[in-house]
């Protein structure tokens, strides 16, 4: 499952506690998921057969300032938040398909 990216956020270790993330980061946690999923693809995986891979995605993927305090310390706006996570969902589906087959499911939880 790839869910809660908060592209475009910034949280710095002052506020969470040692936890740090921003756009970089998110980036690099994403693919060492989608690197981790690989590595069990074509080793753990290597003896079973299974018809593809299910790459369920969560939601908060871009953060969109939708807080007003966000609003002032995200890197960077809604839109273009929302087009890197478009793009890093894309690239890492790709990344998936290159080694089995994949199956994108998007989660909608109505609150």
């Amino acid at each position: 499952m790839l869910t809660d990216w908060h592209l475009g956020e910034v949280v710095t270790p002052s506020e969470a506690g040692g936890y740090a993330c921003n756009t970089s980061v998110a980036e690099q946690r994403v693919q060492a998921t989608i690197d981790r999923m690989i590595e069990l693809t074509r080793h753990a995986f290597a003896d079973l057969e299974y018809p593809g891979i299910i790459c369920a995605l969560g939601g908060d993927m871009a953060s969109g300032g939708i807080h007003p305090e966000l609003a002032e310390s995200d890197e960077m706006g809604v839109i273009v938040s929302a087009i890197a996570a478009r793009d890093l969902i894309i690239n890492s589906i790709a990344q998936l398909t290159a080694c089995s087959t994949a199956h994108g499911s998007c989660l909608k939880v109505k609150t």
